[in-house]
């Protein structure tokens, strides 16, 4: 056994993202030779229902803690779940001192920051995004409340602390660690390692050949907060009007309404628009029933440090991808994958979509997701993920 990971996330292993983007990579490290114990935050119905699922999913050589995430009240909820946490991992700690502990996002590495520094263990510090500008950007918490203001500010001070302390970060995007850099000297570039959101290539894969008839446009995943429903909305007008018989599938968790409401206002014919909620083993057939898929991202300062999930899961399976260019590192994969097509959010109403249509339709399935699996294969991330175990390993020798 090379050694023990004890991985801290307070998101939960029962959420999609749990699924998608933790237990793979837990199970990946399981492979190479290490044990893990894994503590998460799981919302009571969603473990209630998927308990078993996770169990399943999971390596043997991979020990689950879950505690309950509490929603309310805001921020003394949050404490109170970090809390237990903490009180867990040093739990686990005094029986086998783990080799380092892995921090997953900003709430994690409040409490893996503090058990690092008691027991004097090497901390992998996985950002996962700029945490405290994402709420604020969201408009989660409000610099105008008290209570958030404190929040963010109190939240900015220990961040200097946590990459300090950290052995390691992990950025998921280029142009998140050039900001990271430049704002904290006490960062160096071999410090920061850019792992993006990858996809399980062996569960999200081409499906058939791209349908015949109308245009099918996807959209996958999560609405409003982040993501511009008018901007897709736009595009699908756009489309509409040289193929009027296209359609668009919302593949989310959420109610459409909303979306339908906006269609009509827009004038589209909201009957066009077909929505449901899909669980994670349907997606890849209900994918490969789409043409091509669009989303758009609200343009903020803490999405420069963003890799959406969707793309690396729906690229996995072949779909071409119309998104705004102005997150993450969207603009220099579009350089390297032509058909991922990237524009400014200004730049939609001048699109030409047929041109832009004939190009991306130009592409196969097994080319886009053989293309894409260099960059967004799951054991890709791994394997990153593994050098800089090793790393952290021997500088603490």
């Amino acid at each position: 056994m090379k050694g023990h990971i004890l991985f801290l996330s307070y998101d939960g292993l029962t959420d999609h993202l749990g699924r998608s983007q933790v237990i793979p990579y837990l199970n990946g490290f399981c492979d190479s030779g290490y044990s893990v114990s894994v503590i998460s935050a799981d919302k009571p119905d969603k473990y209630s229902n998927d308990r078993e699922l996770v169990e399943s999913e999971l390596h043997p050589s991979c020990r689950w803690h879950s505690l309950v995430y509490h929603k309310s009240p805001p921020l003394l909820s949050t404490w109170y779940d970090l809390r237990n946490m903490e009180r867990i991992a040093d739990g686990i700690i005094k029986h086998e001192v783990p080799t380092h502990i892995h921090c997953r996002s900003y709430p994690a590495m409040e409490v893996g920051s503090s058990l690092g520094k008691k027991y004097d263990i090497p901390v992998l510090f996985d950002i996962r995004g700029f945490y405290p500008e994402e709420k604020l950007d969201g408009g989660i918490w409000k610099m105008n409340h008290p209570l958030h203001n404190y929040a963010f500010h109190r939240l900015k001070k220990k961040e200097k602390r946590f990459f300090k302390q950290a052995s390691h970060v992990i950025s998921l995007t280029q142009k998140g660690k050039d900001l990271l850099l430049t704002k904290h000297p006490v960062l160096q570039d071999q410090d920061i390692t850019v792992i993006p959101c990858c996809a399980d290539h062996d569960h999200f894969k081409p499906i058939g050949e791209r349908p015949s008839g109308p245009i099918r446009l996807l959209y996958l995943g999560s609405l409003g907060t982040w993501y511009r429903t008018d901007l897709l909305l736009r595009l699908y007008s756009l489309l509409k009007a040289t193929h009027a018989d296209a359609e668009l599938i919302i593949l989310s968790g959420q109610d459409i309404h909303m979306v339908k409401d906006m269609a009509t206002r827009m004038g589209i014919d909201p009957d066009s628009i077909q929505g449901r909620q899909a669980d994670r083993n349907e997606l890849p057939e209900l994918i490969g029933q789409c043409t091509l898929s669009a989303f758009f991202i609200k343009d903020a300062y803490s999405k420069a440090a963003s890799s959406p999930t969707k793309l690396a899961e729906i690229l996995a399976c072949g779909l071409p991808v119309i998104c705004n260019s102005e997150v993450g590192d969207l603009e220099r994969i579009s350089s390297e994958m032509p058909f991922v097509h990237t524009m400014s959010s200004d730049a939609l109403n001048e699109m030409h979509i047929d041109s832009v249509l004939d190009k991306l339709l130009s592409y196969d399935r097994s080319y886009i997701s053989s293309r894409s699996r260099e960059a967004f294969h799951t054991q890709v991330a791994i394997d990153r993920y593994l050098a800089v175990f090793d790393v952290m390993e021997r500088d603490t020798r």
